[in-house]
């Protein structure tokens, strides 16, 4: 299936200022900074999205939490689902590292979420727990709004976006009514 670069970009009053990328199960074998860690494609192709299209990016780690794309770490095998997960542990840290990416001044924070459903809904439990004082944060989950059949589709509209140049979301208009987006307000 080809996805189609869908009419209009992200409203200006709905700005984008962020995205959470989530990491991948092929690793390098040594450690690295953690955007340089996980070499799928598929990782590759949302890191770029995210380096071309955002202002800035972190990577959402089963292991590590929200890691800056900088951070080294060592490679690992935990997944969110896994056997080896700890959701408790996972949660808190999660929570913690979310609230710190909320601005007072700025209302609201939105950040584009590229990840799997089960990282989604993990992210959102996550979030329901943040203390994030008077800020909110929403989510924009771009591969919950069109058609997608699967990673491949996904890396189509990865590629559409970034030959575009622009934040071409599925829908962008529906930022803030598509019932499928995830709102998220904590404060």
């Amino acid at each position: 299936m080809t996805v189609a670069t869908p009419p209009g970009l992200v409203p200006e009053s709905s700005t984008i200022h962020g995205c959470l990328v989530g990491c991948g199960d092929a690793k390098a074998d040594e450690a690295r900074p953690a955007a340089e860690l996980y070499t799928s494609q598929y990782f590759q192709k949302k890191r770029a999205f995210a380096e071309k299209l955002v202002p800035q990016y972190w990577i959402l780690s089963a292991e590590h939490g929200v890691v800056d794309p900088a951070t080294e770490i060592e490679p690992y095998d935990t997944r969110v689902g896994g056997n080896d997960f700890d959701r408790q542990a996972f949660l808190s840290t999660v929570a913690d590292d979310m609230a710190s990416l909320t601005d007072d001044d700025r209302d609201p924070t939105r950040l584009i979420v590229l990840t799997g459903e089960d990282y989604l809904t993990a992210l959102i439990d996550a979030l329901a727990r943040a203390d994030t004082g008077p800020g909110e944060i929403k989510l924009v989950t771009p591969f919950r709004h069109g058609s997608f059949e699967g990673i491949g589709d996904q890396m189509s509209y990865l590629n559409a976006a970034l030959e575009a140049g622009d934040q071409t979301l599925p829908v962008a208009d529906a930022l803030d009514h598509s019932p499928d987006h995830h709102q998220v307000t904590l404060g």
